[in-house]
């Protein structure tokens, strides 16, 4: 069985690629899409900031932490306090930085920011409010604490099963993971 938990995938419809190869190819379109939206649009635009978001989800998915990071922290500075709709994703991206070289507890503290952000900016009965427990409750996972895992979980699911439905992919996918924390969590007692 596969032990992975995968996060959701972010509402934006940006494709990026899968193979390591298209990366640096992906890097480059999005790297020249963000110099043009920050000299159209200005830095602060929505555009501009999405433009930021694909760029340095690419650099994650490429294992460069520091680039992403450096890419990132100027704007995340403006953003941490802030309600507008795009900080919450933006602050997500750094916890996914920080989830991808095992680092929990910074994860789970980037990830607690970006929540807040979308409780504040979508509501607490939104479904990217849940896509952000969920978040909260894998940093939890990583760090081996699966009662508290499954209890975000469990908040994730039941507003969910509320907003988009039984049957919706993030619905079935939290589902997924609360039976995962479950067995982890049965191995995990089984083995003391």
């Amino acid at each position: 069985m596969d032990n992975t938990i995968h996060r959701p995938r972010s509402t934006d419809t940006t494709i990026l690629p899968t193979s390591q190869e298209r990366f640096a190819q992906a890097l480059w379109f999005y790297r020249r899409a963000l110099k043009g939206s920050e000299k159209v649009n200005g830095r602060k635009s929505p555009f501009t900031v999405r433009c930021l978001r694909n760029t340095v989800s690419v650099l994650l998915r490429q294992g460069k932490y520091q680039q992403a990071r450096e890419l990132l922290e100027p704007v995340l500075k403006g953003l941490q306090s802030s309600d507008d709709p795009w900080a919450a994703p933006t602050i997500a991206i750094m916890g996914n930085g920080f989830y991808l070289q095992n680092k929990f507890e910074e994860a789970l503290e980037w990830y607690k920011r970006a929540l807040g952000g979308y409780k504040r900016s979508c509501g607490e009965n939104h479904p990217q409010t849940f896509v952000g427990i969920y978040n909260v409750a894998t940093a939890l996972l990583g760090q081996d604490k699966y009662m508290e895992a499954l209890e975000q979980f469990h908040v994730a699911v039941d507003g969910q099963r509320q907003t988009l439905g039984a049957d919706h992919p993030d619905t079935i996918k939290t589902e997924r993971a609360m039976i995962l924390t479950k067995e982890l969590m049965k191995a995990s007692y089984s083995n003391k």
